[in-house]
């Protein structure tokens, strides 16, 4: 699929595209525009299935551009990418056919989701539009979308909930059905390094472990995932297809042939027997082991055991707590100090070699995601950073590397946020707060306490600054998350509005209509892509 950024900002453009992962979201080229007549031309030119666009452009601005698309007749999926949260905007978003409305400063999760979202309504509709001979194909994609969905947790872990979902989707396999899952990991650095395409690299590795390992010649019944470093299949199989020694087997096959004609060295976990609705429980947890067996290149283990040794594991840990209250305080010297006890003990004691350093890399990345949570800053704020990311990928070839990641790591998170805490003013302040705990049952007094300001004077001010009231921005942030639940889960409405804060219903859909210009049922029926979906989800409500 094409995708079209447009923005007269180009570093806006050059900062999407830079983090954007293709592969995953099925992108096969990035076009860019700076004003919205030129987004017209190439529109026109190329077609692509997928348009972000910003509002406010010279020449011809991005309501402008989605009513032309409109106009010509053309369906592409389109969102608007904005600095501007006026109700104005999104009414005339909606009349028009966007599928999304994301503001800035960018949430590249939030992005990241529309867009596979949207990537996914492009392939329904493109499996519906297809000539009967290429529907297995499509249907093949699907199929993998509904099973990365179901890993994922977006189906949630309750197994009537779960059986609903199967059929609906129509796939070939019961809620009950015994099943295992073997996953397969490998490093694609060597491979590039030798001139492989990573496009043919991606495509052969999956293609060998599906032939291999599964025994069939389609990428039915698996999900890929694709990072700048690592290629990760999971693959379904029913119980009766294989035992575990026979799928050890197959493994140590595909390591051989993979380690002969792909110079890559996959890691294999075989799982064990399970009733298929139990995946969106043990998918995540497989995926953590097999994460933490990465570099052991050319392994074949068993979950199971990997399961019982994690218990025992006499791997040195880190005291995330001790490391915290460090970053908390400024203390450099003794957060270097706590890391580099863990890291020399791995060292000189050899305890867990490549697997401590991963866990280790693994517990520094989740403290500072709690340090930055504690902050009201998105993780991915600080991995935005593309020194960051460099030393981020490299950090579990040795112990230097882990420590040198972990001492900019440190530099670069205490030098935003105090950056952020000498430019910022009290709205600042109080935005971020309210953007943390929107969903609780927050008000004026409360939000000018952690301000230390009135709430008189707050209300004045943030009404001056903002440009609305304290409420009516809460049911902004409410209402953005809403219309994402209610397209990428199952939930029933009311249980999305007590979840988001709201303790009244008929309070909510009020809102909601307001701000939207249509019922939240019939959002979810627009943009939700089914009727089924709709009357489903009108009958749980």
């Amino acid at each position: 699929m094409k995708l079209l950024i447009c923005d007269d900002d180009i570093s806006t453009i050059d900062f999407i595209q830079n983090s954007l992962d293709c592969n995953e979201l099925g992108i096969t080229k990035i076009l860019r525009a700076y004003n919205g007549l030129t987004a017209k031309d190439i529109i026109a030119r190329e077609r692509p299935e997928i348009i972000l666009c910003d509002i406010g452009m010279p020449q011809c601005d991005g309501i402008a551009v989605l009513k032309y698309v409109s106009e010509v007749g053309y369906r592409p999926e389109f969102a608007f990418l904005t600095c501007y949260e006026s109700f104005e905007y999104a009414r005339e978003a909606v009349r028009y056919g966007a599928t999304n409305y994301l503001t800035k400063p960018i949430d590249l999760q939030e992005l990241r989701d529309a867009l596979l979202n949207m990537t996914a309504t492009q392939r329904a509709r493109q499996l519906a539009a297809a000539p009967p001979q290429e529907n297995t194909h499509h249907a093949d994609l699907l199929l993998n979308n509904f099973l990365q969905r179901l890993r994922d947790g977006i189906y949630g872990e309750d197994r009537d909930k779960i059986a609903a979902a199967i059929e609906r989707h129509k796939v070939d396999l019961s809620a009950d059905a015994p099943v295992r899952c073997v996953l397969v990991c490998a490093d694609s650095t060597e491979a590039l390094k030798n001139k492989w395409n990573k496009e043919l690299l991606v495509y052969s590795f999956n293609y060998l472990s599906q032939e291999i390992v599964a025994e069939r010649q389609d990428f039915a019944y698996s999900v890929m995932d694709v990072g700048e470093r690592f290629i990760t299949i999971t693959m379904l199989l029913r119980a009766e297809q294989a035992a575990e020694q026979e799928l050890v087997r197959r493994c140590d096959y595909l390591v051989s042939v993979c380690r002969s004609y792909l110079f890559l060295r996959p890691v294999c976990l075989v799982g064990e027997v399970m009733p298929f609705y139990q995946l969106p429980q043990t998918g995540p947890r497989q995926q953590k082991r097999l994460h933490k067996l990465r570099l052991q290149s050319g392994q074949v283990r068993l979950f199971r055991e990997e399961e019982k040794a994690a218990g025992g594991s006499t791997a040195p840990a880190l005291d995330e707590t001790g490391m915290l209250d460090c970053i908390k305080r400024g203390d450099k010297a003794g957060y270097i100090e706590a890391i580099s006890a863990v890291a020399n003990k791995i060292s000189v004691d050899k305890t867990g070699g490549d697997c401590a350093i991963a866990l280790l890399h693994h517990d520094l990345i989740r403290a500072f995601n709690a340090y930055l949570q504690d902050n009201a800053i998105p993780a991915h704020a600080l991995f935005a950073d593309e020194a960051v990311r460099e030393l981020d990928g490299n950090a579990e070839r040795s112990v230097f590397d882990l420590m040198n990641f972990a001492v900019h790591l440190y530099d670069h998170a205490v030098n935003r946020l105090q950056g952020m805490a000498d430019s910022e003013n009290v709205i600042g302040k109080v935005k971020r707060y309210i953007s943390v705990h929107y969903r609780e049952n927050i008000d004026r007094d409360s939000v000018a306490a952690i301000a230390f300001v009135t709430p008189n004077y707050l209300s004045k001010r943030f009404r001056s600054e903002v440009g609305m009231n304290m409420r009516e921005y809460i049911n902004q942030l409410r209402v953005r998350e809403a219309k994402r639940l209610l397209v990428s889960t199952n939930f029933s409405i009311s249980k999305i509005a007590s979840d988001i804060g709201f303790d009244n219903i008929s309070y909510f859909s009020t809102v909601f209509r307001k701000q939207c210009g249509v019922s939240p049922a019939e959002w979810r029926n627009r943009k939700g892509g089914g009727a089924d979906e709709m009357e489903s989800a009108a009958a749980k409500g």
